[in-house]
């Protein structure tokens, strides 16, 4: 009997266990399944314009705590002018260092040795890309302008070489050539000035017959001269219409727009690899005598082109974008409408090539990504679902949000939503919790804004570490939303991904 007890007294504790078990996971659903990883993205090595190798970018970020190296040296670089009417002929092509000319399989091959000397940190292939550029003014007036040569995307999580050499970039044909088509035929034109030129000779023949029997009054050498100059014309045009196969792009297409680099997006998407617009607000100006070198800022080509990943919000990516109620908030806030079909993330671009201090760099901007465990997958889905926030200033070292989350109540389930994920309401009222401090204890006066469908719902005060659960009673409104958190003190910045909501029944 008193067996027959004791088994059912260990039976409820295991009970009891489980229970208590299960409410801590999910009351700890955000911040226990996740561990935070210092990342460091858009860093160029000596392969391309950067001032260190693979293996010295890694050894200086391993020395430095991070967890995550994105390597962006430029796929292909190369720029080429050529003299209407026959640029495919008369032209000058001026090739930079970059992935392509050091070897794609060589490039992949160093990343995975490094990853191999230092398997407690993850090395995730990347280029920097230039989809497109154009030219515009001429030699002759001394106008001569090169267009959006700035302009970049980073391109992350490609594996395959085949994939990097078909990537659709200006200057590389096997990426933009198209099939041959019947509107091609057009390009045979020059066939018409050879036959032309062959007439020519052939009245010449004539009249050279001609002009031996008596009828001198014929002129011999004009045709001959035109006839020789119409073949030798159309067989130019001819190569340089066939030169080149066709492209979907070239250089000369002023007018192309935003179509370029939807393309790049398009094709990386279908290759499962990941895009972020780098820089968007920076410009660039350059006159180099008879050259011009332009590149405007291009915070509009967010809102013009979709399906892309996401953008560097540091640097070179706040002002006109990151700041609440700016053209991130717009694009969230159109993805909530069902206007745009993938939301957007924010990540923080280093832009590191050969001027400056690697290290002081990795001290001043981060991305902190939320994953399950250290792994190149885990950290290509934690940057794909917007799972991270990024930090920057002096005091960004220290800084560590330990949870930004949002569940419901009233409500049995005790679910909570992290960075990038969707929580659905059902008409109830959501609450948001932020809880973070300072590694070092210090004591830094902190504006912390909370951020909801692009407006600034609630500004809190803060020192030293914070826990703060806000009730959103607005929230009950029957549509999707966003919450995302912006931090504000001395030598930091740290701006969250956005948590989604969705009070529409299923």
């Amino acid at each position: 009997m008193n067996l027959q007890k004791k088994r059912n007294q260990a039976v409820k504790y295991f009970i009891s266990c489980c229970i208590a078990t299960c409410a801590i996971i999910s009351q700890g659903l955000c911040a226990e399944r996740y561990i935070q990883v210092p990342a460091a993205i858009h860093i160029s090595s000596t392969i391309s314009e950067g001032k260190h190798t693979i293996s010295e970018i890694a050894e200086i970020a391993h020395k430095n705590g991070i967890k995550t190296v994105i390597v962006t040296d430029f796929c292909f670089s190369s720029i080429e002018y050529g003299i209407w009417p026959f640029r495919n002929v008369v032209r000058r092509t001026k090739e930079f260092s970059s992935v392509f000319k050091y070897g794609i399989d060589k490039y992949l091959a160093s990343l995975r040795d490094v990853q191999r000397r230092y398997p407690d940190m993850v090395f995730v292939p990347a280029v920097e890309t230039a989809p497109f550029y154009y030219w515009e003014g001429s030699v002759l007036k001394n106008n001569l302008t090169l267009h959006d040569w700035h302009k970049h995307i980073l391109v992350i999580g490609l594996d395959s070489p085949a994939s990097y050499r078909k990537l659709p970039i200006m200057g590389n044909t096997a990426g933009l050539s198209v099939p041959f088509a019947v509107r091609d035929l057009c390009r045979l034109w020059p066939l018409l000035v050879i036959i032309a030129g062959i007439g020519c000779l052939v009245i010449s023949r004539i009249k050279y017959q001609a002009y031996y029997v008596g009828f001198r009054h014929f002129c011999l050498v004009p045709h001959f001269i035109v006839g020789v100059a119409l073949i030798l014309i159309g067989l130019l045009f001819t190569y340089n219409n066939f030169l080149v196969c066709p492209l979907k792009f070239t250089q000369y297409q002023s007018r192309a727009g935003i179509a370029p680099y939807q393309h790049l997006i398009d094709y990386v998407n279908m290759h499962g690899g990941l895009t972020f617009w780098a820089h968007p607000e920076a410009e660039n100006r350059e006159d180099a005598g008879m050259l011009k070198v332009e590149t405007r800022d291009y915070t509009s080509d967010l809102i013009l082109t979709d399906g892309y990943t996401g953008f560097a919000i540091f640097y070179e990516g706040y002002k006109k974008i990151g700041c609440p109620g700016c053209a991130w908030d717009e694009l969230l806030v159109s993805y909530c409408k069902g206007k745009r079909k993938t939301p957007v993330w924010a990540i923080g671009g280093l832009s590191f090539d050969e001027s400056g201090s690697l290290e002081e760099y990795l001290k001043d901007l981060k991305t902190v990504l939320l994953v399950r465990r250290l792994s190149k997958e885990e950290v290509l889905d934690a940057l794909a679902s917007g799972r991270m926030y990024v930090v920057r200033g002096s005091n960004s070292g220290s800084f560590v949000l330990d949870e930004f989350s949002v569940k419901a109540t009233p409500s049995n389930e005790l679910q909570k939503q992290a960075m990038g994920e969707t929580l659905a309401l059902k008409g109830r009222t959501a609450v948001i919790i932020i809880k973070g401090r300072f590694l070092r204890g210090q004591e830094l006066p902190l504006k912390i804004q909370l951020i909801k469908d692009a407006k600034v719902i609630k500004t809190f005060e803060a020192a030293s570490s914070f826990d703060i659960e806000y009730f959103d009673e607005a929230s009950t409104e029957n549509k999707k939303s966003y919450y995302r958190v912006e931090f504000q003190g001395r030598d930091l910045t740290a701006i969250t991904n956005p948590i989604f909501t969705d009070t529409k029944p299923n």
